[in-house]
């Protein structure tokens, strides 16, 4: 992954914002509701989260990874990262070092559009007060020599993501009731 002469590697690790409070909301929301349509509501979020994750790390492929894997010379090509998780509001990649603001950037700005269709489509109808119009997302990146250990360098980016949250949460940009997206990298 880390290409020819380079000995750097980045890992990734994203993370949906303030899920758990959008969860009580709509639990507040159900309470007089059937069992019926608390769970239809609640599979709709989760297919919307899912949606905007899968189609985020889609958008950022097409934009950074593809793109830097057809640059390559023929013969032995190589993607420049490897997917370790992709599902519900996370995203854990590796990737070649010089690659990981630009997927970062691009996967969080994604997210965000893409959660407000997701949500659209998914949960509209419902016509429910206490979610938000959108998504947002957080995420650590852990910059590390290409032979150091996964396991050490993960739990730097996953300890990344949660310092970006605690700064997104005390953030004076959460007036409009979402805390902002960001990253945090080391």
């Amino acid at each position: 992954i880390s290409g020819d002469g380079k000995k750097y590697i980045a890992i990734i690790h994203a993370d949906g914002n303030s899920l758990g409070k959008i969860i009580i909301k709509l639990q507040d929301h159900l309470k007089d509701k059937s069992v019926d349509e608390a769970a239809t509501i609640f599979t709709g979020l989760s297919r919307a989260i899912e949606e905007a994750t899968e189609m985020s790390a889609q958008e950022a492929y097409q934009k950074v990874l593809l793109p830097d894997y057809n640059a390559q010379k023929t013969g032995n090509k190589v993607m420049a990262a490897r997917p370790i998780v992709i599902g519900g509001d996370d995203l854990t990649i590796i990737i070649r070092a010089d690659l990981a603001f630009e997927f970062t950037k691009i996967f969080l700005e994604t997210f965000e559009k893409a959660s407000k269709n997701s949500i659209d489509n998914n949960l509209n109808s419902f016509k429910i007060k206490e979610l938000p119009e959108k998504l947002t997302s957080c995420a650590g990146i852990a910059f590390v020599k290409d032979g150091y250990p996964f396991s050490r360098a993960y739990e730097l980016a996953e300890s990344l993501c949660r310092h970006t949250k605690d700064i997104a949460k005390a953030s004076e940009k959460q007036d409009k009731g979402f805390v902002p997206s960001g990253f945090t990298f080391y």
